[in-house]
């Protein structure tokens, strides 16, 4: 997946009639910004996204904003110290658990499963599903869905 047949696809939906919200991204520094505050390098596919979008929501898929992340990740370690500091929150499952891009640290070897997305359930210890090998592909899930959604309808 790359991020121009994304932003078609969440076009598509939005004229579509689909329940979509989003807001461009007026700070491309931010990303970089944030990346360097954290002291992790993110995975191209969050940096474009996020260079183009500041907020998404799909049906009850609302993806964290960026300028929101600083303090995301740090109430999500204050809450749930065992998550590791590599894990990037993009998008809480609305029980208690969220899903994570995997980023490297800086100055640190890529680890094995950089760029993938991985849900832990209500914070669980240990407990890190695969949902996807790249974000751009599972944000472009998200969208099918709810197009699937709005042709089923």
């Amino acid at each position: 997946m790359n991020l121009v047949t994304l932003k078609k696809m969440i076009l598509n939906l939005y004229q579509a009639g689909g329940n979509v919200s989003f807001v461009e991204c007026k700070d491309a520094q931010l990303v970089n910004e944030v990346e360097a505050r954290l002291n992790l390098q993110f995975p191209e596919s969050i940096k474009s996204f996020y260079k183009a979008y500041e907020y998404l929501q799909v049906s009850v898929h609302e993806f964290v904003w960026m300028r929101d992340m600083l303090d995301m990740v740090n109430r999500i370690h204050a809450r749930y110290p065992n998550i590791p500091k590599n894990y990037l929150p993009i998008l809480s499952d609305g029980l208690g658990g969220y899903y994570y891009v995997v980023c490297a640290e800086q100055e640190k070897p890529y680890p094995f499963n950089f760029g993938m997305v991985l849900h832990n359930p209500a914070g669980s210890q240990g407990i890190y599903e695969l949902r996807n090998t790249d974000f751009l592909d599972f944000v472009a899930s998200k969208v099918t869905a709810e197009l699937d959604e709005l042709r089923d309808s």
